[in-house]
């Protein structure tokens, strides 16, 4: 079994990203998807939210013994 690591991630959301501020962003995102017509902003502005969550991600790492 994998052990992860999560400090990394907890300092981004701790001094970078509040959690619920991510949290309230790509539910935005999610409800903006649906809409049949997205304009250059507002594809922008789900690109945005996307990447946030991946650099969120991208700082969990695996533990090493």
């Amino acid at each position: 079994m994998m052990r992860y690591d999560f400090r990394d991630a907890a300092d981004f959301l701790n001094y970078e990203v509040p959690l619920g501020e991510l949290r309230d962003d790509l539910t935005a995102a999610l409800r903006m998807m649906t809409h049949k017509r997205l304009s250059k902003e507002k594809k922008d502005e789900v690109w945005h939210i996307l990447l946030t969550c991946a650099d969120f991600i991208e700082r969990i790492t695996t533990k090493t013994t």
